[in-house]
């Protein structure tokens, strides 16, 4: 098992079980491309996003839909620093 795939200076593991076909090889070559990708899409606008948010320029941030992960997020961690869990 082991796959790496690098996106810029940073390294993500992807396991899998090696292949035994070749449309078996095929799939996950595809996978690994079509993972890079989105890696590469959701972490380009990151660095901008941070400066943004270092700068005080904006007070708040507003989540679409597809960030349901990111609002959990920090329902979440707000919950923990205002003691709802213990």
């Amino acid at each position: 098992m082991g796959s790496e795939m690098c996106i810029r200076d940073r390294r993500i593991t992807m396991r899998s079980v090696q292949p035994e076909k070749p449309s078996e090889r095929w799939a996950l070559q595809y996978s690994r491309c079509m993972s890079r990708d989105v890696w590469l899409e959701d972490f380009s606008t990151l660095e901008a996003t941070a400066e943004v948010a270092k700068s005080g320029a904006f007070k708040e941030f507003h989540l679409q839909d597809q960030e349901v992960l990111c609002r959990h997020f920090h329902s979440v961690v707000k919950d923990y620093i205002n003691g709802v869990y213990k």
